[in-house]
């Protein structure tokens, strides 16, 4: 059973390689060639058709004749025991070769192989037994042949699978490595934007808190206001450079992970076309071996062939892979220069938040000083009021110190306007920073959409190839169902034709067998020299007048007497109808 089912399965991986191999055109050839061979050997059945029913023509003559001596001889003589016996041989040979026919006509055909149409109606023994052979030797080839498609094809899925397994398993550790990836970022941004934020907003604070108080003990009221509408233009510039930093850290980090897609992605990529030409490389090997063990024979040459094309193919595909890959590196030289422009960004927001410290540090100083400034005016106020006297000079003083704090604050106003215009200089070129990210941001999402329709493109056309291949492959199989059939007429009309050798076979021995006994009989003149073979358009009556054995009419009497003789001395049939021994004994009689 295990032998059956192996058998089974070669011979289907056998029958679906041939489907897969077959051309159009070869499929064509080989359809024009087995009807070509379909039509001669109908041609050559009919011949002998019409050959079969010259002969059963000939041999009712010849029937026709024996009953007419048959029936002169019932009123001429009377019968006697040995004449019945003669008669009923003659009678039993006719009933046996029926018998034959019906039997062969009764037996289902045989399944035989297909081969290629012959020229001979019938051979020789010898030739048979070498048929026979060369079959079996071809038969036995075929079968080996055969189980080694059969291992190739084994091998060839146990290759795939592995290839899967291996490919299922690397995507799921790249999936498990992403991920991880992915949250370790996410965590580590996610602290140092926090971390940002509580330094930026506590720098605020305690700035804006320093210049308020300062501000507030040395300025008058509208000055204060301004300088508080200055302070809050300056926090919300500060805002929005914080916010311009943080977005340009988002941005600089999401190239980073689109960098790290890109790299993972030409190593998927890369390793896909290794195992591409690893398969590539097994499929040629499998194609040489199976070259070199069918070499001589022309049915598997397909096979070899679709072999190499459907490396070709693998082989087209990795390349289209390749330059996928190739398009989608491309990128790769703007993302190294945006990452060497990062560090420049990071580098002016240290700049600015260490100028932000100076300020702040300045602004302590100059709240330290002007407190001692207020503890000597009090001190220098108890002074008045202690010395009257000097009133006027320290008023004097006093208008002194005054000019020198104003200008002291319109110095420090200056001072403030030429940071602010600094800061604002400094935010342009962050601004037209993240102008240029966001339009290579743009360009870039716009290079992933155009390669995302080019793949949509290229898996459309691979499933229009394969709807191709479906349909070349249904086209295939139809020819090679056509192919059967006509394989099976062709078995079929072999069979007919050996049948109807064999029964003209059978008809001539009888028709020999029957003139032997004819010619024993007297019905016939005996063979005296060898002379030219009669047509095959010509009847027995024919013959016999140009023999001269019809000239007389006396010639059913003598033949029958003659028949008579010969049947009384002749041992009884034999019940296997040996017609060579009869043959033999109406040689030996006529000697």
């Amino acid at each position: 059973m295990h032998e059956s089912h192996e058998r089974g399965l070669e011979d289907g991986g056998f029958a679906a390689t041939q489907m897969l191999d077959l051309n159009p055109v070869q499929a064509r050839q080989e359809l024009s060639h087995l009807r070509a061979g379909l039509a001669d050997s109908q041609a050559r059945h009919k011949d002998t058709a019409l050959l079969l029913e010259r002969l059963s023509g000939q041999n009712a003559t010849l029937r026709s004749h024996l009953r007419d001596a048959e029936s002169a001889q019932a009123q001429g003589f009377k019968e006697s025991p040995m004449n019945r016996e003669g008669l009923r041989n003659i009678s039993n040979t006719f009933h046996d070769h029926d018998a034959f026919r019906t039997s062969r006509a009764q037996k289902p055909p045989l399944p035989s192989d297909f081969q290629t149409p012959r020229r001979t109606a019938s051979s020789t023994p010898s030739s048979a037994g070498r048929k026979v052979t060369v079959g079996m030797a071809g038969a036995t080839e075929i079968h080996a042949l055969r189980h080694r498609v059969w291992e190739l094809e084994r091998n060839l899925e146990n290759e795939k699978r592995r290839n899967a397994l291996l490919k299922r398993h690397l995507d799921q550790s790249s999936c498990s490595e992403n991920k991880n990836c992915k949250v370790k970022e996410i965590t580590a941004e996610r602290k140092l934007l926090a971390d940002a934020e509580t330094e930026a907003k506590a720098l605020a604070q305690a700035s804006s808190l320093m210049f308020l108080e300062e501000v507030r003990r040395h300025a008058p009221a509208r000055e204060l206001a301004a300088q508080a509408s200055l302070a809050g233009q300056l926090q919300q510039e500060l805002c929005q450079e914080i916010e311009a930093v943080r977005l340009l850290h988002r941005e600089e980090m999401r190239l980073a992970n689109s960098e790290q897609a890109l790299q993972r992605r030409a190593t998927k990529l890369q390793e896909e076309l290794v195992l591409s030409q690893a398969a590539s490389a097994s499929c040629q090997s499998s194609l040489q071996a199976a070259q070199t063990a069918t070499g001589e024979h022309e049915a598997f040459s397909a096979l070899l062939r679709s072999e190499c094309r459907q490396a070709e193919a693998s082989l087209q595909h990795s390349r289209e892979e390749e330059q996928i890959r190739r398009s989608c590196l491309q990128p790769k030289s703007c993302l190294q220069i945006q990452s060497r422009a990062c560090p420049v960004l990071a580098c002016r927001s240290r700049t600015t938040s260490s100028v932000l410290k100076e300020q702040a540090e300045y602004l302590m100083a100059h709240a330290t000083f002007s407190a001692d400034r207020a503890r000597w005016q009090a001190h220098f106020e108890r002074s008045m009021a202690e010395a009257a006297q000097n009133y006027h000079a320290e008023v004097l003083a006093v208008r002194s110190n005054l000019l020198e704090s104003e200008e002291e604050a319109s110095k420090a106003s200056r001072t403030l306007a030429e940071q602010l215009a600094h800061l604002k200089n400094e935010v342009e070129p962050v601004k037209t920073k993240l102008e240029e990210v966001s339009a290579e941001n743009s360009m870039l999402i716009r290079e992933g959409h155009r390669l995302q329709e080019q793949l949509v493109e290229s898996l459309m056309e691979a499933s229009r190839g394969g709807d191709r291949l479906l349909a070349s492959w249904e086209r295939c199989n139809s020819a090679s169902q056509e192919i059967a059939c006509l394989k099976q007429e062709v078995a079929q009309a072999r069979e007919d034709l050996a049948e109807v050798s064999e029964a003209l076979a059978e008809e001539q021995a009888q028709a020999s067998d029957l003139r032997c006994r004819m010619r024993e009989s007297g019905l016939m003149p005996p063979l005296v020299g060898a002379g030219p073979m009669p047509a095959l358009t010509q009847t027995i009556p024919e013959i016999c007048a140009a023999d001269g054995c019809w000239s007389q009419p006396q010639a059913f009497a003598d033949g029958a007497a003659m028949l008579s003789a010969s049947t009384s001395d002749r041992p009884p049939r034999r019940p296997d109808g040996n017609v060579k021994e009869e043959k033999a004994v109406c040689v030996t009689g006529m000697q």
